[in-house]
C-alpha cells in the first residue's frame, strides 16, 4: 500500500506542479504587460519587471486552489484514461484510500505554499506596492516597522499604521509629520491620530484632515505646543497612490490581521474585512481538501462511454462554482454580520460531505 501511496502522491504532485507553473506564468505575463502599459516617472521595463517578480510568492499562493484543483483531477484522470485506475480498483484498492493518497499529495505541496502565504508573500507584496509607489511619483520612501515614510516638499511623512478601512472614506491612522524649511531645519513636528481624505463643503475638491493633532512648534527661544480636534492638512500626496502602496487584507499575514482587526476594534471601527481575511486564511488549507474531495468522483468514473475529459472538465467548473460561492457567503456573513468562522467553515463542511457522500455512492 505505500508504494501506492507513493505513486499516487508523485503524480499528483506533478500534475499540481505543471499547472501551478502554467498558471502562474501567464498571470506573471500579464500582470507585466499591464504594467508596461503606464508611463510615469521613472517606471520602465526594468522596474516592472522587478515590481513583477516581488509579487510572484503573493501571486503562487492566490492560485494554488486553482492549481491544485485541475492538477489534481488532471492528473489522475490520466491514470484513468490509461486504465491504470481500473488496475488498481481491481487488485482492491477503494476508491477512498485512492482519495487518501491524493491528499497526502496534495499537502507536500500545501504545507510549503502556507508558509510563503504566511511569511513571505505579505512583505514581498508591501515591498511591491511600495516600490511601485516610489518609481511612480519619485518621493523618498521606506517600508518597515516603522511604517510608511514619505516626503512632499517640505514635509516628512511617517504613517505607523496605514490601514485600509473597508466600506468608508479613507483613513490612514498613527500620523507623524514633521515639517522643515529650505535648509532642511525642522520647524515644528505634528502628531495625529487619524489622516481622514474628505471632500470640501463649499467646492466639492478633495482634501486631507487630520483628526486629534498635536503640534510642537520649534521658535528661536522657546517651544510651543499646541492642540485641536481638527486641521486641514495641505498635502499633494494623492489617496489613490498612498491607499494603493498598503496591503490588502487577502495579501497579509495572520498575524498581522489579528492585530489590525484588534487594533479596529478597539477603536471602534469597522474590521469586517480584516477579520474575513483571518478566518479566510485559517481555513486555506482545508478550502484546498473540500475542492479535491468534490472534484475527485468525476473522475473516479468507470463508465467507458463516457469521455474522462469530460469528467475532469466538470469537476473543475463545480470547484469554480464552489469558490465563487464561498466568496459569495463571506460577503453575505459581511453584510448580516454573522460570525465569521462559522459562515466561512459551512461551506467547507457542505462541500467534503457532498464529495464523502458521492465517493460512498460510488463505490
Amino acid at each position: 500500500m505505500k508504494i501506492i501511496d507513493r505513486y499516487m502522491a508523485i503524480t499528483v504532485i506533478r500534475g499540481i506542479l505543471s499547472i501551478w507553473v502554467l498558471l502562474l506564468g501567464f498571470i506573471l505575463v500579464v500582470t507585466l504587460i499591464s504594467e508596461l502599459q503606464t508611463d510615469k516617472g521613472s517606471y520602465g521595463l526594468g522596474q516592472a519587471a522587478w515590481y513583477v517578480l516581488l509579487r510572484t510568492p503573493y501571486l503562487a499562493y492566490q492560485v494554488f486552489p486553482f492549481a491544485a484543483l485541475i492538477g489534481t483531477l488532471v492528473s489522475v484522470g490520466n491514470l484513468g484514461n490509461s486504465q491504470e485506475l481500473v488496475a488498481l480498483r481491481s487488485s482492491g484498492v477503494s476508491r477512498q484510500r485512492l482519495t487518501v493518497s491524493v491528499l497526502m499529495g496534495a499537502s507536500v505541496l500545501l504545507i510549503p505554499i502556507m508558509m510563503v502565504g504566511e511569511y513571505l508573500a505579505p512583505d514581498l507584496q508591501q515591498s511591491a506596492r511600495i516600490f511601485r509607489f516610489a518609481h511612480k511619483t519619485g518621493r523618498i520612501h521606506m517600508g518597515g516597522s516603522g511604517g510608511l515614510w514619505i516626503r512632499d516638499g517640505g514635509q516628512i511623512i511617517n504613517i505607523r499604521t496605514p490601514i485600509i478601512v473597508p466600506g468608508e472614506t479613507t483613513r490612514f491612522s498613527s500620523i507623524q509629520i514633521y515639517n522643515l524649511d529650505s535648509d532642511f531645519s525642522l520647524q515644528s513636528m505634528t502628531n495625529a491620530k487619524e489622516a481622514l481624505h474628505t471632500t470640501n463643503a463649499s467646492d466639492g475638491s478633495p482634501e486631507w484632515a487630520l483628526l486629534q493633532v498635536s503640534e510642537t512648534v520649534i521658535g528661536d527661544s522657546r517651544i510651543r505646543v499646541q492642540h485641536e480636534p481638527r486641521r486641514a492638512w495641505a498635502t499633494r500626496v494623492e489617496v489613490g497612490l498612498l491607499s494603493s502602496v498598503v496591503n490588502r487584507p487577502n495579501a497579509m499575514s495572520m498575524r498581522s490581521l489579528h492585530n489590525y482587526a484588534e487594533y479596529l476594534q478597539e477603536n471602534g471601527q469597522d474590521a469586517r474585512e480584516y477579520v474575513a481575511a483571518y478566518w479566510e486564511k485559517i481555513y486555506f488549507p482545508f478550502t484546498i481538501y473540500a475542492l479535491l474531495l468534490l472534484g475527485l468522483p468525476f473522475v473516479f468514473v468507470m463508465n467507458r462511454q463516457q469521455s474522462i475529459g469530460v469528467n475532469i472538465f466538470a469537476g473543475i467548473v463545480a470547484g469554480s462554482v464552489y469558490l465563487v460561492m464561498a466568496r459569495w457567503v463571506q460577503n453575505f456573513a459581511e453584510a448580516f454580520g454573522f460570525p465569521f468562522w462559522l459562515i466561512a467553515a459551512l461551506p467547507i463542511i457542505a462541500l467534503s460531505s457532498f464529495g464523502l457522500y458521492r465517493l460512498r455512492k460510488a463505490a
